[in-house]
């Protein structure tokens, strides 16, 4: 599923990555941030949770919620802080949100364009939530998809990672064996 690592950084993917933009703003229209309509004239948003976690050297940072226009830059201060730290891949989690609009597309591409040539990007989308709309307007002919996050150590991480336990997080190295 995951794009070859050899294409990874080409002057053209970067050519394409902004004609990707400009194809979703096409799909979904001009997007002006509008307030809600609830009894007192304002929008509460749903509460969301962001998370940075390291398997390994794998920086991976999880969202939980909506990634709409509104919770977008919350997502993109995590990928950006790991980011900056050019760990060898950083891993976005989508397994915990109920919804994805075009902002929080745009949030992944921006996010793949950071990285630098030593620093790989793949999304976790487990479900129709987030992989479709991805996968529509081809988001996944420029950032790596994986439906597990093992798929996504495996691909992006190398074996030279510990194994993980069943909360996702590293397993403990092995206890020294006595002399």
């Amino acid at each position: 599923m995951a794009r070859s690592m050899e294409t990874h950084r080409t002057p053209a993917r970067y050519a394409a990555s902004a004609s990707l933009r400009r194809s979703v703003r096409a799909l979904t229209g001009d997007m002006t941030v509008v307030e809600g309509s609830s009894e007192s004239g304002r929008y509460d948003p749903e509460p969301v949770e962001v998370t940075t976690s390291w398997i390994g050297a794998v920086a991976v940072v999880s969202f939980t919620g909506t990634l709409d226009m509104r919770t977008t830059p919350q997502l993109m201060r995590a990928l950006e802080a790991v980011i900056s730290q050019r760990p060898p891949a950083v891993i976005a989690d989508l397994s915990s949100v109920d919804f994805m609009a075009s902002a929080g597309m745009t949030v992944l591409i921006t996010a793949d364009e950071q990285c630098s040539a030593h620093t790989r990007f793949g999304v976790v989308t487990p479900d129709a939530i987030t992989s479709r709309p991805m996968r529509l307007i081809g988001l996944h002919d420029f950032v790596s998809m994986f439906e597990t996050m093992d798929e996504a150590i495996s691909a992006l991480g190398g074996d030279d990672l510990p194994e993980q336990d069943q909360t996702g997080s590293a397993a403990p190295p092995p206890e020294p064996a006595p002399n």
